[in-house]
């Protein structure tokens, strides 16, 4: 087969943002027929950033960027479509393709296309925090270290004109990082690296090779004794990490067979990063294989989402914080519920039965404060008797008058529902010598009752 494939002819930028470009293009078949037929093997993407210059006329293939994992040819004639993404924000951009078959015969150059990217929002202070610190580095290296970023808005910022300061010698020094260019996806996350420097090899980070650094710069250095990080808008504090005392958070150990490098993560809900109760460690054991080549025990969660959500006191075999006042910070009784000043408060006892407590209005079921043997309550005209104690037999008597009461023991504990007020007992009347008297009650009668 000496046929290569035709060139693509259509490539186009139907989108783009503010860090990607959405390219569209058909697939150009296995060769150059007439018509084309089949389907090309392989797909080879690139694109260049153009600077100041705005066209394509000092574009060159052979120099620009590849595209990473291009997506695999569909059949002639089909659309095809990719998002190119990490692109700078506010940057001139220009892009090609060119296809190739089994042989394989590779295609002529596509048209070049001309893009420039969207400006990102300005970033205001608490827009994007510092979310994650590698500051005793890994095995490998003590300058192992990495920063996280974190956008915590939904929208696209632009980072260009940001710069990062860290205490050195009582003042905030300059770190040098370069922002010009770079954005950060709503709630996403930003990795700044300091790798590809360690014993002078290529890329001796312990982080995985699939773990790709926003920016990677040797001018990122954090102390071990005097840690405070500021991210910088001119002279307006976007955020600060740790309070320029030695970090207790994170864990470090450098014993031979034990060693341990777990990076300090920052709380999910930030607020002041210089309070070291915002941060605690990584603890995550499954992020040692997610995210670094294998050796000792280094965790952490570098461009990625918090795991170890041990906030504030879950664990506290790896955190140093004082672990009192963090209880009294971070706890809240569940039954704490505040009362409005002079109102009633609401109870509900086990029959269900609202009951006004403090300044309540509702009246309660009227009760004799002193029960007293020979005074009685009328009962309801259409209620039935109530049952007597026990403890007091009932001697046969003539009924007495409607007007006059029933002489009863109101040893009760429960007063009759039925009853909305109590009158106002009739004077005792003097004995009949024809009824016999009731017999007195001893003091040590028994407290129970038949239920009403």
């Amino acid at each position: 087969d000496a046929t290569a494939p035709s060139a693509i002819g259509d490539l186009a930028a139907p989108s783009v943002s503010t860090n990607s470009t959405t390219l569209t293009w058909t697939a150009p078949g296995n060769d150059d027929g007439t018509p084309p037929t089949g389907r090309a093997a392989s797909y080879n993407i690139r694109y260049q950033d153009m600077g100041a210059a705005l066209d394509c006329s000092i574009f060159s293939f052979d120099a620009a960027t590849v595209v990473e994992k291009p997506p695999a040819p569909q059949d002639y004639g089909s659309g095809e479509m990719l998002e190119i993404m990490g692109l700078n924000s506010s940057s001139n951009y220009c892009f090609a393709v060119k296809s190739s078959d089994e042989a394989p015969n590779t295609s002529a150059l596509s048209n070049v296309i001309f893009t420039t990217t969207l400006a990102g929002d300005p970033v205001n202070p608490g827009d994007v925090v510092i979310n994650e610190l590698m500051w005793m580095g890994t095995s490998v290296s003590p300058l192992d270290e990495y920063l996280e970023l974190r956008n915590t808005t939904g929208r696209t910022l632009l980072l260009t004109g940001l710069t990062l300061t860290k205490l050195s010698g009582g003042t905030d020094a300059d770190m040098g990082i370069d922002f010009t260019g770079k954005t950060i996806a709503p709630y996403g996350y930003f990795l700044i690296a300091n790798g590809n420097s360690f014993n002078g090899g290529a890329d001796d980070s312990q982080l995985k090779d699939a773990i790709t650094p926003d920016i990677t710069d040797g001018s990122l250095t954090l102390s071990n004794t005097t840690l405070q990080i500021k991210l910088m808008d001119g002279v307006t504090v976007i955020d600060v990490a740790w309070n320029g005392t030695t970090p207790t958070e994170g864990l470090y150990d450098t014993t031979p067979g034990s060693e341990k490098y777990y990076s300090m993560e920052r709380v999910s809900t930030p607020s002041d990063g210089s309070n070291p109760l915002e941060w605690y460690a990584t603890i995550d054991a499954n992020s040692t294989a997610d995210f670094f080549d294998g050796g000792a025990d280094e965790r952490g969660t570098p461009g990625a989402t918090n795991r170890s959500e041990n906030e504030p006191l879950a664990h506290q075999e790896f955190l140093l914080r004082d672990t009192a006042s963090a209880t009294v910070s971070a706890v809240i009784a569940d039954d704490e519920v505040a009362t409005p000043s002079g109102g009633a408060t609401l109870s509900v006892d086990k029959g269900d039965t609202p009951v006004a407590t403090e300044s309540a209005t509702v009246p309660e079921p009227s009760i004799a404060a002193e029960p007293d043997a020979s005074a009685a309550a009328t009962p309801a005209p259409d209620s039935q008797p109530s049952p007597q104690p026990i403890s007091t037999p009932e001697p046969e008597e003539t009924p007495a008058p409607p007007p006059e009461p029933t002489p009863t023991l109101d040893s009760a504990p429960e007063p009759t529902p039925e009853i909305t007020s109590t009158p106002k007992p009739s004077p005792t009347p003097k004995p009949d010598p024809a009824v016999e008297p009731t017999p007195p009650v001893e003091s040590a009668a028994t407290p129970e009752s038949i239920p009403l």
